[in-house]
C-alpha cells in the first residue's frame, strides 16, 4: 500500500502542477481526483475507489491512535526533506469530508462543526460525533497545518485561497473553502451542456473562454450554489468554477444516449491554444500560438502534429504554458483547428478555437519584453489589454461593443490600428467596473464579459528587492503597496495572521509605503471601502539566513561572438573554458 508521506508530496504536486505563479491554489480533491494522483504521480493505476481506499488508509495509518481513538497530527507540523508542509494529505482527508457532506447533505442544510465532523470521523474511521479527541481547536489543531500549507504556497509563488470563517464555521471554513463541483453537480451540468447543444446554444468545440461565459449568464434554476458560484463577483473564484465546468463539458461523450451519468463521460482532454503577439526589429508584429497547460499536468511528454505534418514537442515554457510551437498566419477561423496529440493518455489533441477576437496582456513575468498573450483568464483593474477583433462580418457585433464603451468612456484605448483581416485596441484600459450600464450589441455578449475587470479593486507589489527562491523580497527591501481601483480612496490593512499592524487610507495609485525593518515573515494586504473588504494580496519577507542558490544562473550564459566564439558570458564573468 503506498505510504502516506507518498501521497502527502504526490498531493501537492498534483494541486500546483501547471498552474500559473500569482494564481490562486485550491487543494480541491475527491475520488475522481484521487484516482488521477495515483495514476499521474504514483504511477499506480488504480479506479477511483481503490484509489480512495488506499488514500483513507494511508491517512489512518498515519494520523489516528487507533488503541486510543484520537487523531495525532502534532507530527505533522514540519516539512519533510523537499520542503512540503507533511500535513497536506491530512487537509485532503478534511476536503474529502466536505465533499462527502456537500453530496449527501440537502442544498440548503446549515453547515456547522457537528455535522462536518460527522463526515470527518467517518474518513478517519472513528465514532461519535463531534470534533475528534486529539484535534486542538487554533493554531495548535489542524488550522496550524493549514497555515503552514498557506505559507508554503506564498513561498513558492502562488497564492492561497483556505481561510478562517465566522461563528460555527470558524475552522471548518478551512476545508469548506476548498470544494468545487461534487458529482451529482457534475451530473447536472453534463445535461445543462447536451441541452444547451440541442438547442445550439454551444457548439461540441469551444473553448474554455466560450464555456465560461456560458456558464456565466445561465440561471441555474435548480441549483443555488451553482448559481451563487457562477456568478460570483470573485473573478478568480468563478474562473475555479468555469475551469471545472469546462472539464465537464470536454469529456462528454457527444455519442453516447443522452443522459447524465459518470459512464457517459469518456477520459480525454485536450490542450487549448491561445494566441501570443511577439513584436521584434527584424520580423515586425508576428503571431504564435500559446498551448495552456491542463491544471495538474504532471510533466509528461506531448508531441503535436503540426500543419507542415512534423511533430512538434510542446516544452513547458513556464508552470501553465507551454513554449509556442509555430508561428499562424491566420488567427480568425472559420472552424476550430484541431492537431492530433501524442505522449499523453489523455490528451488526443491541440484546440486552436475559432474565435472573433482575442483579449492579450502583457507578459507577467517580463512585462517590459514587448510579447502580449492570453496569459490571463480575467483581467486586473487598470491593467492594458491588446484587443484584436476580426474584420470580417462577424466581428462587427465586437467593434460595435468597443466604440459603445469608448463613447460612454468606460474604455480607453491609445491606438486602433487596422491590419490585415483585423483590428488591433491597443494600450486597452477599462475605466469603470459596471459595464453593465450599457447593453452589448446581440453576439458580443463573450468580450463584454472578458472586458469586466475581476475586482473593484487591485494590489501591485512595487519595487523592493524580490527574490524567486523562496519567492518574497528580501529583508529591508519590502515593496510598496499600490492599490489602483474604480474608488477614489482606500483603507489599507497590512496584517500578520490575524493581527493589524499597520493601517492606512490611500489614494488609488498611491504608494503604500512598508518600513524598511518588516522583520521577516508571512503579511497580507487586505484592501476595504466602505467597510468591505475588496481584494487581499499574500507575501513573504526574507531573512538573510533563507536565502538559496538558485539553479537559473545557467540560462545566463551565452557565447560571446566577435573576435572569438569560445568565450562565455555567464552572469558578470567572461569565462573561457578550460583547455
Amino acid at each position: 500500500m503506498t505510504k502516506y508521506e507518498q501521497w502527502n508530496k504526490a498531493a501537492v504536486s498534483y494541486v500546483t502542477a501547471g498552474v500559473s505563479k500569482g494564481s490562486e491554489i485550491y487543494l480541491s480533491v475527491d475520488t475522481g481526483e484521487l484516482e488521477a494522483i495515483a495514476s499521474g504521480f504514483l504511477q499506480t493505476k488504480l479506479s477511483g475507489a481503490k484509489a480512495e481506499h488506499e488514500f483513507i488508509q494511508a491517512v489512518r495509518q498515519k494520523c489516528v491512535d487507533s488503541l486510543r481513538k484520537r487523531v495525532k497530527i502534532a507530527q505533522l507540523r514540519t516539512r519533510d526533506g523537499s520542503g512540503h508542509p507533511q500535513g497536506v494529505a491530512f487537509l485532503v482527508a478534511m476536503v474529502l469530508a466536505a465533499h462527502r457532506m456537500r453530496e449527501i447533505d440537502d442544498e440548503d442544510f446549515s453547515v456547522d462543526e457537528t455535522n462536518y465532523f460527522v463526515r470527518l470521523r467517518e474518513i478517519l474511521g472513528l465514532k461519535g460525533s463531534g470534533r475528534p479527541e486529539g484535534m486542538l481547536r487554533g493554531v495548535q489543531g489542524e488550522e496550524g497545518l493549514w497555515l503552514l500549507w498557506n505559507d508554503w504556497l506564498v513561498e513558492n509563488g502562488w497564492q492561497p485561497t483556505a481561510q478562517r470563517g465566522e461563528g460555527a464555521r470558524k475552522y471548518i471554513n478551512y476545508p469548506l473553502s476548498q470544494t468545487i463541483l461534487r458529482d451529482s453537480e457534475k451530473d447536472y451540468l453534463e445535461k445543462v451542456f447536451r441541452d444547451a447543444n440541442d438547442r445550439r446554444q454551444i457548439t461540441r468545440f469551444m473553448d474554455t473562454d466560450q464555456i465560461s461565459a456560458y456558464l456565466s449568464r445561465f440561471d441555474f434554476p435548480t441549483r443555488p450554489r451553482l448559481g451563487r458560484e457562477f456568478h460570483s463577483s470573485d473573478t478568480a473564484r468563478r474562473s475555479i468554477f468555469c475551469e471545472a465546468g469546462f472539464a465537464v463539458y470536454e469529456s462528454i461523450d457527444w455519442d453516447a444516449k443522452t443522459g447524465a451519468s459518470p459512464q457517459s463521460r469518456i477520459s480525454q482532454r485536450s490542450v487549448q491554444a491561445g494566441l501570443l503577439r511577439r513584436t521584434t526589429a527584424a520580423e515586425g508584429v508576428t503571431y504564435w500560438l500559446l498551448p495552456r497547460q491542463r491544471t495538474h499536468y504532471w510533466g509528461q511528454p506531448i508531441e503535436v502534429l503540426g500543419p507542415d505534418q512534423k511533430w512538434h514537442r510542446l516544452e513547458q515554457q513556464r508552470e501553465g504554458h507551454f513554449s509556442s510551437p509555430w508561428a499562424t498566419q491566420t488567427i480568425f477561423l472559420d472552424g476550430a483547428e484541431r492537431y492530433k496529440c501524442r505522449g499523453d493518455p489523455v490528451i488526443k489533441e491541440m484546440v486552436f478555437p475559432a474565435r472573433n477576437f482575442w483579449v492579450l496582456v502583457q507578459d507577467p513575468e517580463d512585462p517590459t519584453g514587448g510579447e502580449w498573450g492570453t496569459w490571463a483568464d480575467h483581467s486586473e483593474v487598470g491593467e492594458e489589454l491588446l484587443v484584436v477583433v476580426s474584420n470580417a462580418e462577424r466581428g462587427r457585433p465586437f467593434h460595435e461593443l468597443m466604440n459603445l464603451l469608448e463613447e460612454r468612456s468606460l474604455i480607453t484605448w491609445r491606438e486602433r490600428s487596422k491590419c490585415r483581416g483585423w483590428t488591433e485596441y491597443r494600450r486597452c484600459v477599462v475605466e469603470c467596473y459596471d459595464l453593465e450600464i450599457v447593453q452589448p450589441p446581440a453576439g458580443a455578449e463573450l468580450l463584454w464579459d472578458r472586458l469586466k475587470p475581476s475586482r473593484k479593486a487591485s494590489v501591485r507589489l512595487v519595487g523592493g528587492l524580490p527574490l524567486r527562491n523562496p519567492s518574497g523580497w528580501l529583508q529591508g527591501y519590502p515593496p510598496s503597496i499600490e492599490v489602483v481601483g474604480f474608488f477614489s480612496s482606500f483603507c489599507c490593512r497590512l496584517k500578520e495572521r490575524e493581527r493589524v499592524i499597520k493601517e492606512q487610507v490611500v489614494n488609488s495609485r498611491e504608494e503604500f509605503m512598508l518600513d524598511a525593518d518588516l522583520p521577516p515573515g508571512h503579511y497580507e494586504i487586505e484592501v476595504l471601502c466602505n467597510d468591505r473588504v475588496e481584494t487581499r494580496r499574500r507575501f513573504y519577507i526574507i531573512g538573510d539566513q533563507e536565502l538559496q542558490p538558485s539553479d537559473s544562473v545557467g540560462s545566463l550564459a551565452t557565447k560571446v561572438v566577435g573576435c572569438s566564439s569560445k568565450f562565455t558570458l555567464r552572469g558578470a564573468l567572461l569565462e573561457e573554458p578550460a583547455e
